[in-house]
């Protein structure tokens, strides 16, 4: 559960952060078309990243911007554990036992957690003989 929730709150930042990271780190670079330039490195990174060569002013800003919103990431994550860290230290000390199964906790009631065991009844053979009967006759 706490993956997922940090999952939304990552996904949360990266999609609103990103693109106007991109769009003020390539205008701050003085790249032509900046806009239309970050909306082509949001949408499609790895091609973007094959036409421009490591660095390149535009990818130099890319970067820039991708570590600009990846340090904000860290930070959430880091306030987020800052808090549960604390948290986790009042939880209630669960005893454990060392008993491996469940026959070790049948009470002398002869149940397990409140469930008493179905005892087997014999059945004598006239009875099975008019069960049979019954069944047969229906």
């Amino acid at each position: 559960m706490g993956g997922g929730i940090a999952n939304a709150i990552a996904g949360g930042i990266w999609t609103n952060m990103l693109p106007d990271k991109l769009r003020s780190a390539l205008l701050a670079a003085n790249i032509p078309n900046a806009a239309k330039e970050a909306q082509a490195v949001y949408k499609s990174p790895l091609s973007w990243v094959k036409a421009n060569p490591p660095g390149s002013p535009a990818r130099e800003a890319v970067l820039t911007a991708y570590r600009d919103v990846q340090r904000n990431i860290c930070i959430a994550g880091i306030c987020f554990a800052a808090v549960c860290l604390p948290l986790a230290f009042m939880i209630d000390d669960v005893r454990l036992v060392d008993k491996n199964n469940l026959v070790d906790d049948v009470s002398d009631s002869g149940s397990v957690d409140g469930v008493v065991p179905v005892k087997e009844e014999k059945v004598d053979e006239e009875e099975t003989t008019n069960r049979k009967v019954l069944q047969s006759a229906a």
